[in-house]
């Protein structure tokens, strides 16, 4: 069954027009099928009919590459460490993963060297209020990629460094 690409409605075989919203089924040639690699899709979202369905392991995967982050309570350096790995090791599984794992590695390294500036900026006192700023941001910023990673939304990170690519 053909989709609109304009709403994502279905349309019948010999719809000329799309009921839902008016337009017409027929691609425009100045508009291209794909949008390029640096977009963010949407991957629950049912109007790209052409795009693979994501399976659960494929979110899973990706909301553990953002939860991974979390293991730098526990080991030094982990907030970097443990996404890399598990990016690593599934990227080549699905662009879906790869997009997440590249995320959570380049925000984790962002916030590592924000903290570092932070911590130097403690003399002059602006850093300790600083320090708690950037601890509360980088934890909330987590929980909503790990939830968008989980419900099938490609998420960017605002004020990340875009380092590993």
């Amino acid at each position: 069954m053909p989709f609109c690409r304009s709403c994502g409605g279905e349309l019948t075989a010999d719809a000329r027009i799309c009921s839902h919203c008016g337009e017409s089924p027929e691609a425009e040639p100045g508009i291209p099928d794909r949008v390029d690699d640096d977009a963010v899709h949407d991957w629950a979202d049912d109007a790209f009919a052409d795009r693979p369905a994501l399976t659960q392991n494929e979110r899973t995967t990706a909301l553990f590459c953002h939860l991974a982050t979390f293991a730098g309570f526990v080991i030094p350096l982990g907030n970097i460490i443990a996404p890399l790995v598990l990016w690593r090791l599934r990227r080549y599984d699905s662009p879906y993963i790869d997009h997440h794992g590249k995320e959570a590695v380049n925000f984790q390294i962002s916030m590592t060297i924000y903290v570092a500036v932070s911590a130097v900026l403690i003399l002059l006192l602006v850093g300790i209020p600083l320090l708690f700023v950037i601890g509360m941001f980088g934890i909330v910023m987590t929980m909503i990629a790990a939830a968008k990673a989980s419900n099938g939304i490609e998420y960017r990170y605002p004020l990340a460094i875009r380092l590993v690519k």
